[in-house]
């Protein structure tokens, strides 16, 4: 299937913006984008107003475009929300999950675990794909769309992280195997609760190091 010039840029920018190749606060130049693309100004504009609508980039009437702030705050209030949401999610999703595509995710946790790989690719980002998964199979729309928003301001803050916080990756990796090995047991209040340490995890340990990006965050 061919993909449309729109969603060039759009997947150009957003891989962009989640890598921090471009930072916090950085103007944009929809002109140069499409240069570099090959392409007219017109999608790379439709692609601009699809980011805005996910606070990824903001639009500043007579100044231009800009990426849009990484706050504390908002970082702070995306690890609780998902604290408080996707414990629950999961056990909405439970008996919709397919062993199949579980057993797939489980081996690909236990090889990285196993090659002590913490490397993270934002174009092929296992965490936002399986707890996307989660959210798909609860069959909830709004969960849905909630959790694509949760999940990409997540991934700006883990790329932002992931370079001084190689052992977050090895800790997220062996969180993820609980929550897989107990969906795999059928115990679905397992893994509940294993999702809920994998969250609260991440919390604190955001609490404990942003400090050390500080330059990152408004």
């Amino acid at each position: 299937m061919t993909r449309s010039k729109k969603d060039i840029a759009y997947d150009y920018l957003r891989q962009r913006i989640i890598a921090c190749e471009l930072k916090p606060g950085d103007y944009l130049d929809e002109q140069e984008v499409a240069q570099a693309l090959g392409i007219s100004r017109t999608p790379v504009r439709e692609a601009v107003n699809r980011l805005a609508e996910e606070k990824l980039l903001q639009l500043m009437p007579r100044k231009g475009v800009i990426v849009s702030q990484l706050s504390v705050k908002d970082a702070f209030d995306m690890l609780e929300a998902r604290l408080m949401i996707e414990p629950e999610m999961l056990r909405k999703a439970f008996p919709n999950l397919d062993r199949t595509s579980v057993v797939k995710y489980r081996d690909y946790v236990v090889a990285k675990i196993e090659s002590d790989d913490t490397t993270e690719e934002v174009s092929q980002d296992f965490d936002f794909e399986l707890h996307m998964y989660f959210a798909e199979r609860t069959g909830n729309s709004c969960l849905v769309d909630i959790m694509k928003m949760l999940m990409t301001q997540n991934q700006r803050v883990r790329s932002v992280m992931a370079s001084i916080r190689a052992e977050r990756v090895r800790d997220a990796c062996r969180e993820h195997l609980v929550i897989l090995n107990a969906i795999l047991d059928g115990d679905v209040d397992a893994a509940v609760e294993a999702m809920r340490a994998h969250q609260r995890s991440a919390l604190e340990d955001f609490q404990q190091h942003y400090r050390s990006r500080q330059a990152f965050f408004m």
